[in-house]
């Protein structure tokens, strides 16, 4: 699993802005899942938690699938699958104290990058 705090979205956006290191490791995943065709990437959308649950659950999908659309642009032929968990992982505190936390939410608008074998049918 890969998390990059650079590929993060802004506040309600579903746009995907990934910083050096991030498409630094995007060229990377490209190179080995050619290399490797019995492999998949997964990409899972994620938010803060402002908003009610089932609009983060959205807005996390619409995350992974404009990620999946960068990789299928830098030329990526393998399976991709989107997912999302919403508001339900933060990686960092939204709120401390019951005082908003910018960055803990800034840093919980991500997605993550799993690559795993492809299930057998």
């Amino acid at each position: 699993d890969n998390t990059f705090s650079d590929a993060n979205f802004s506040f309600g956006s579903d746009e995907f802005k990934p910083g050096e290191q991030c498409v630094l490791y995007a060229d990377s995943v490209k190179t080995f899942l050619d290399a490797n065709p019995t492999m998949m990437l997964t990409i899972t959308g994620h938010t803060d938690s402002i908003g009610q649950e089932q609009m983060n659950l959205n807005l996390g999908l619409r995350r992974a699938k404009n990620a999946s659309a960068y990789f299928r642009e830098l030329g990526v032929k393998a399976n991709i699958a989107a997912d999302t968990k919403g508001e339900e992982m933060p990686i960092a505190p939204n709120s401390i104290g019951g005082k908003d936390n910018p960055e803990g939410r800034q840093k919980n608008r991500r997605v993550n990058f799993k690559i795993s074998e492809k299930p057998v049918n």
